[in-house]
C-alpha cells in the first residue's frame, strides 16, 4: 500500500525542496491529496507520512519565520526614512517596477563571503 501515498509525501517534500513561492502555493493541494489517500488507505505508514509531512512543512514554516525575522531585525536598524516635501521616491525608480518575486536568494550565499558557516 506504500504506494498510495508514497507520491503525494515525496511530493510535499520536493515542493519544500524547491522553495518557491509558485512551488510552495503547491503544498497545500499535496498535504490535501496526502490525507485523503491516508483516509480511504489507513494504517500506521500513511499516518506517519502525514505526521513527517506535516513536521516538515512546519519545519519549513519555522525556517522562514527566522529568515522574516533577520529581515525584520535589518530594516529595524535603519529605522525611518526620512521623507523631505518635494522628494517622490517612486521617481527613483524611473518609472520601473522591479519584481518582488525574484529568487535572488537561492543563488546568492553570503556566508561564504563574510567567511560564516552556516
Amino acid at each position: 500500500m506504500a504506494e498510495y501515498y508514497s507520491t503525494p509525501f515525496q511530493s510535499v517534500c520536493v515542493l519544500l525542496a524547491v522553495e518557491t513561492p509558485d512551488r510552495l502555493a503547491m503544498i497545500p493541494s499535496a498535504i490535501e491529496t496526502l490525507k485523503n489517500i491516508t483516509t480511504i488507505h489507513d494504517s500506521h505508514l500513511s499516518q506517519e507520512a502525514v505526521r513527517t509531512a506535516q513536521n516538515l512543512v512546519r519545519g519549513a514554516r519555522e525556517k522562514k519565520s527566522r529568515e522574516l525575522a533577520s529581515l525584520d531585525q535589518g530594516l529595524a536598524i535603519v529605522g525611518e526614512i526620512i521623507h523631505h516635501p518635494g522628494d517622490d521616491l517612486n521617481d527613483l525608480n524611473n518609472g520601473i517596477e522591479w519584481p518582488t518575486d525574484m529568487a535572488f536568494g537561492d543563488y546568492l550565499d553570503l556566508s561564504d563571503f563574510y567567511g560564516i558557516c552556516s
